[in-house]
């Protein structure tokens, strides 16, 4: 089981400039909660958590659309690239490149 504790600030934007709909449609089908609620649900049934590790995973993608790409297919396509303004993408661009020297993520 993965339990993510965040949504990595890009990851919400890009979500964010498809509207409303995805956005909705995304936070509808994931659930952020520290690890001990689910240690602590699997207590109530019965069960027990053998092994636990919590990993700080890092990516990076060589451009904006390599991201987004794999953003679209691990959404299983509620994340929509094409509904967002080219003006608003072309911004998120730009600072991404700035901060990260070509790597986003």
């Amino acid at each position: 089981m993965q339990c993510p504790l965040i949504l990595p600030p890009i990851l919400k934007t890009l979500n964010e400039l498809c509207g409303e709909e995805v956005a909705r449609k995304y936070n509808e089908r994931v659930f952020f909660s520290p690890l001990v609620v689910y240690e602590e649900a699997a207590k109530k049934v019965g069960l027990s958590v053998e092994l636990r590790d919590e990993l700080n995973v890092v990516s990076s993608f060589p451009d904006m659309e390599s991201l987004m790409d794999w953003w679209h297919g691990t959404t299983h396509g509620v994340f929509k690239p094409e509904l967002i303004d080219a003006d608003a993408l072309k911004n998120l661009k730009e600072t991404h490149k700035s901060e990260s020297h070509g790597k986003i993520g």
